[in-house]
Order: C-alpha cells, then sequence, then structure tokens
C-alpha cells in the first residue's frame, strides 16, 4: 500500500479528465497490492471526492463491512470483477492528489484553485438488518433436513449526505 500511496500522492487531475484506479495500478509500477489495500485508498478518494464538486462515476460497495473505513465511505476495488472507482474533474483547472500515511492512519486530500462553493458530508439514518433465511425445498432431501449453505451476517444501512454551501447560505442538499 506505500508504493500505491507515494504513486498517487501528487498526481494531477487534469481538467475534465476521468481517473480510473484500476487504470492508474495497470500504469504505474507500484508493484504488488491487496484488493483490501485498494480498497483502503478507493474509500479515501471517495471521501475526499465527496468534498468537492467532482462527479462519481462507478463506486461499488462490498459485501463486507471494512473496518478500517467508516461507514458510507467505503469504495470497494475487485480487480477479478472489474469493479472500480473512477471520479471525473469537471473543472477548467488541474487539481492535485495528496496522499501520505501517519502511523496507522492514511490521510488524503484534493488541492487546487478555490471552489466556488464548499462541500460537506454527513452520515445518518443507520440501519441494522438481520440476515434473512431463504428455504429451498427438495424431493432429494429427507423431509426435517436443514443444511445451511451459507450462514448470514447482520447488515447495515446508512445515508450519506452531501450539502452545498455558499457562504453560510445552503444552496442544495443530496442523499448520495
Amino acid at each position: 500500500i506505500q508504493n500505491l500511496i507515494l504513486a498517487l500522492d501528487g498526481y494531477a487531475i487534469n481538467p475534465l479528465t476521468t481517473f480510473s484506479l484500476l487504470e492508474f495500478i495497470e500504469t504505474a509500477d507500484i508493484g504488488i497490492v491487496t484488493e483490501q489495500d485498494l480498497t483502503t485508498v478507493a474509500s479515501i478518494l471517495y471521501a475526499s471526492v465527496l468534498q468537492t464538486n467532482f462527479g462519481v462515476d462507478e463506486r461499488s460497495i462490498g459485501p463486507i463491512i471494512p473496518t478500517t473505513v467508516p461507514l458510507g465511505f467505503e469504495a470497494t476495488i475487485n480487480r477479478e470483477l472489474g469493479v472500480d472507482f473512477v471520479f471525473t474533474n469537471p473543472n477548467s483547472t488541474t487539481f492535485t492528489l495528496n496522499l501520505n500515511s501517519v502511523g496507522t492512519s492514511l490521510n488524503a486530500s484534493i488541492t487546487g484553485l478555490p471552489l466556488i462553493y464548499s462541500y460537506q458530508t454527513t452520515v445518518s439514518n443507520k440501519e441494522e438488518f438481520s440476515p434473512k433465511t431463504i428455504k429451498q425445498y427438495s424431493s432429494f432431501v429427507d423431509q426435517n433436513t436443514v443444511r445451511v449453505k451459507t450462514a448470514g451476517a447482520n447488515g447495515v444501512q446508512v445515508t450519506v449526505i452531501k450539502t452545498i454551501v455558499s457562504g453560510k447560505d445552503v444552496l442544495e442538499t443530496i442523499n448520495i
């Protein structure tokens, strides 16, 4: 992950261009990096992108809640399935990705000319769900026989809200 952070630190996001994390790791010489490392970096990039007017073109969540990422800000990467994190810079100026690690923490920011509005994100409406039971009946299985193929796990859902602010005035609130 350290090689990935070093490769991304200082990366220029040119005007009106799209950034794909999977395309970036294919072109950069970063060595071996795990899906978990890519997911951690994609998640911190996603949280940073939400603080701008950048558009998120592709973001996926995985079946497991990552312990290293706050709920609502996860962005899963899976090279085998082609699951990517992609965003676009809609501005007419270049912005720079800044990443660094401090101990076990990963910090990211996007720097460039000031944006017209400020963007704030909040997480609310946390709901937890119990696993669902799916019953299948078959003539090949004896009556009252129970087979568990996959044990369920609790799920969780949150609402991520992006607020666009001009000075002290709230211009728009968007459910992400």
